[in-house]
Formats: C-alpha cells, structure tokens, sequence
C-alpha cells in the first residue's frame, strides 16, 4: 500500500493504461488492469507471496475511481510532479547512487568512499546519472518543457546531498574501524588463530580485516584518513602477504570472525557463499586458525553456502536424485540417515 501511495504522490497525472508499466518499473510491482467493455474498473495486484488481490483490499484512497485528481476521467498523460516531496526525494537518490556507483566503479579503489565524496564535483557524476535507471524513468514522464529545470533541480541539489553522503560516511567509517579494533581483540583473547607480534605474523590478521599498523597507529589498509592508537612498538612483516584482497572477501571474513567470537547480531549481514572460499584467499591466516574454531568455521561456511546452492539449482531439480546429484557434482557428499 505504501508503494502504491508513493507512486500517487510522484505523479502529478497518470493515464490510467500506463499504470501498470508505471508500478512495474517503479514499484517492481505487478498489476493487470481489469477492464470491462474498454472501462477500467481497477486492477489486480499479483504480490511476489504469489496472493492475488484487488486494490480495494489495500485502502479505498487508492482506488483509481477515489484518485480523479491523478486519473483524471482516463484521457491524461502521465506526468511527474516536479514540484511534490516525493520528487525532491527521487532526486536526492539518484545523487546518492551515482555517487556511491562512481566509487564502486574505480578500477582500484584508492582511500575511502568518504574521501572520494568530498572530491567530487557534479559534472564527475552525470554518466553515472545518465546511466541510471532510476533517473531514465524519471525524465521518460518528466514535461517536454521541464527537462532543463529537472537538471537544474540535481545541480542544486548535489552540494546538499554530497555534504549529508560525506558526513555519514564519515561517522560509518569511523564506527567500522573501531569495531574491528574491539573484534581483533576477541580474536586474540579467544586465540582462534596462532598469531602474535614476534614474528609479525598478527599483520597477516590485520590485513584480512582491511586494516594496517604503521607507527602505533591502526589504520584502514587504503586510507589514513582515521586512525586508532595502538601500541604495539615495531612489527616485522612476514615473509609472504597477500598482495591484493577484494573489498568483498574482506567483508566476508570479518561478518565470519564475528560470529566465531559471538559478536554477531541476529540484524548483522548475513555469510554469502563466498565464506566457503576464505581459507583460499587468506591461506596463511586460516592455516594458522585453532582446530576448535576450524571446525566451528566449517560448518557455519558450508551452511552459507548450501543456502546458495539451493537456491541456483532449484531451477534443474526434478527429484531428491537430481538434488544429491547436483551436490555431487561440486565435490559435496551425503549419508543416509
């Protein structure tokens, strides 16, 4: 219902046979219009649970016969209003995610979205904008005559939005770091791997959570921007590190290292199947991991990841064979029980 009024309160007009290609590409949400000798009567929603309902089971203010003032008596364009809340709102989101895609899009990600935030300028991100989706709907039911004042509308209001991202970040940031500060800790108070600070074998723990130490100081491995005092004196590097770890791995492996210290939250992201593989992106660390918390790492690793295979094959599977089969085939086996 909430989606439904957000839609109404965007439009200024819609043409009562454009409103299921409107809620579709806005929404994502699928109707059919159920029309009876070339009059609209309403429509049927068809809701991802699979429940197939009318809109009068929603609320009557989203009726099309109780809106006349968005469709009119059906001879209408559909039309934003680029004057409503609800616009200026879609417009600070299409600031936000050409921001944020500029940054994901570096080809290496040099410091901190933060820092890439507080250096770009709006001219930086208009292919990100012109690119979007978001924005492409947007300007499809924008005015012939407004085209100009909607561009000008994101030009005004990227100094605001760009200041809002940067000062977020920022305070996300700084939380983040000291969190793997608290979370380097309980790994070592806890010893789930066999490292310390003679050989400098720790470093291998700090690059694996996106973190380095330089001067007594804990850092993020890309930015100095903030820092935590930690005096740890001078700290040899070990033979061989990793020369590169994806952002994603990183991610990965600290969501995993918190639930092995029990510092994870039933809200907290959720292991991908990608947790299966971080014995092989950090081989030196897990090398060094307690056999207990191996173990305990095993398992919470292949749950994530049988999730995500269940998910692929249910596509292919026709019986319980063709489930074990599947498994089978990616090195996975089962015991009768």
């Amino acid at each position: 219902m909430r989606q439904i009024e957000t839609t109404y309160d965007l439009f200024q007009t819609i043409c009562p046979h454009d409103l299921e290609a409107v809620l579709k590409e806005y929404q994502d949400i699928d109707i059919k219009l159920n029309i009876k000798e070339d009059v609209i009567e309403g429509y049927t929603i068809f809701d991802k649970s699979r429940y197939v309902f009318k809109e009068r089971e929603l609320n009557k203010n989203i009726r099309m016969q109780n809106r006349l003032e968005i469709f009119g008596k059906g001879d209408v364009f559909t039309q934003i209003d680029t004057e409503s809340k609800q616009f200026k709102l879609e417009v600070q989101k299409i600031i936000k995610e050409a921001l944020t895609t500029s940054y994901l899009k570096l080809p290496k990600q040099k410091g901190l979205l933060s820092e890439h935030i507080g250096n770009m300028q709006f001219k930086d991100i208009i292919p990100n904008l012109l690119a979007s989706e978001r924005h492409q709907f947007l300007e499809r039911y924008i005015p012939s005559n407004q085209k100009k004042e909607f561009r000008k509308a994101m030009e005004n209001e990227f100094p605001m939005v760009r200041k809002m991202m940067y000062e977020q970040e920022t305070k996300k940031e700084k939380a983040l770091l000291d969190d793997k500060f608290k979370l380097i800790g309980s790994i070592l108070e806890k010893r789930i791997f066999n490292v310390g600070t003679e050989q400098g074998s720790i470093r291998l723990l700090f690059q694996a959570l996106g973190v380095k130490y330089h001067d007594n100081q804990l850092s993020f491995a890309n930015s100095d921007r903030h820092t935590l005092p930690v005096k740890l004196g001078h700290l040899p590097f070990p033979k061989e590190m990793e020369k590169y770890v994806s952002s994603g791995f990183l991610r990965q492996n600290h969501l995993m290292l918190e639930m092995l210290t029990e510092q994870s939250s039933v809200n907290s992201p959720k292991l991908t199947a990608a947790a299966m593989f971080l014995p092989m992106i950090f081989p030196q660390l897990y090398d060094r991991m307690n056999p207990d918390y191996k173990k305990q790492y095993g398992s919470v690793a292949l749950g994530a990841y049988l999730q995500h295979a269940e998910r692929m094959h249910v596509p292919f599977e026709k019986s319980a064979k063709d489930y074990i089969a599947l498994f089978n085939a990616k090195g996975f086996y089962f015991v009768r029980g």
